[in-house]
């Protein structure tokens, strides 16, 4: 019983950290030249994990919006065999993103690398402004890292998908709070 509480106590600390860290969509996104999709888990079938999913919708309703000409997916395979990018890719396809449109960045394993490799793809397409999509708890370190790159960003913060219940997010939470870890060890 002591162990559940020092767990529950735990994730309530870690909820309330990460709270203030949020990006909130309340200021009006204005067109960039590329709309960036931060990758997630895809499912072993190469379908999209609910997040990651999430994300992309996010990312191409601002791309049928006229919100940018080019949609950059970026990812490795980082859970299992499958390559974020490419299934982000072929639902970006699937869902009418033309297929010029679409930047693949199949490399970065994770945030850091998101934004390195970002950067360099946007620099050989001479692309200078982005707006960056990805779930809402992820955002402030994805702020931190994108700005260490020298790209100027909009943010577009996701909310948790409806289906990803309190395990997931907590799960999300934790995972993000090794990415922090990382960020201030690793330089």
């Amino acid at each position: 019983m002591r162990a559940l509480a020092l767990f529950a106590l735990f994730c309530g600390l870690t909820l309330w950290m990460f709270a203030g860290y949020c990006v909130v969509n309340d200021t009006p996104l204005k067109k960039a030249d590329v709309i960036i999709v931060l990758g997630a888990k895809a499912n072993e079938d190469g379908t999209l994990s609910p997040t990651l999913a999430s994300r992309m919708d996010a990312g191409i309703s601002l791309w049928k919006a006229g919100y940018a000409p080019y949609l950059l997916v970026t990812g490795n395979a980082v859970a299992n065999r499958q390559v974020e990018a490419l299934a982000m890719a072929a639902y970006a396809k699937a869902n009418g993103v033309a297929p010029r449109a679409i930047i693949i960045e199949p490399r970065a394993h994770d945030t850091r690398e998101n934004a390195a490799y970002a950067a360099i793809a946007m620099g050989q397409k001479k692309l200078r402004s982005a707006i960056i999509v990805t779930s809402r708890y992820h955002t402030h370190r994805a702020q931190l890292l994108f700005a260490a790159q020298q790209i100027p960003a909009q943010y577009v913060a996701v909310e948790y998908p409806p289906d990803v219940g309190v395990g997931g997010r907590l799960y999300a939470l934790l995972h993000e709070a090794g990415g922090y870890a990382k960020l201030f060890v690793v330089r």
